[in-house]
């Protein structure tokens, strides 16, 4: 498998900028929305809530990680 410049430009969109607001909006959803969702009685929808949140987040990370292994 050949890493080449076309291949690599989608790593190459994984900046800190893009990992900041992932993470911002992972910590949005994955905490504070579902912190509301559990209060109104709603906890699946408040567990899915934490799953996508910290999913985002090391989604986010990870394609940061390799954007500055392979980039």
């Amino acid at each position: 498998m050949e890493f080449g410049c076309e291949k690599m430009r989608v790593l190459n969109q994984f900046d800190i900028y893009f990992v900041i607001i992932m993470v911002v909006q992972g910590i949005i959803v994955g905490f504070f929305d579902s912190k509301s969702m559990t209060s109104e009685n709603r906890q699946d929808t408040a567990l899915k809530a934490k799953v996508v949140g910290i999913g985002a987040i090391v989604i986010a990370i990870i394609a940061y990680i390799a954007r500055w292994i392979f980039g």
